[in-house]
């Protein structure tokens, strides 16, 4: 077997005065002789508040609806 950590759906909101980083962690599982993914697991799912200086952030961020 042959594993593979990847991240996905990867942004930064804001929600009211805070920005959060979310983003959530895969596991695929290959089959080393053929190639074949055998396996497709969410093995985590993220939601950090950013603690340092949002001007810092070189991504994109998104605002929460609500605001």
């Amino acid at each position: 077997m042959k594993y593979h950590i990847r991240e996905q759906e990867s942004y930064f909101q804001k929600v009211g005065d805070e920005v959060y980083r979310r983003n959530k962690v895969y596991r695929s599982v290959r089959d080393k002789r053929t190639g074949n993914e055998i396996g497709n697991d969410l093995i985590a799912e993220n939601n950090a508040k950013v603690l340092h200086d949002h001007e810092l952030i070189n991504a994109p961020i998104r605002v929460d609806q609500d605001e």
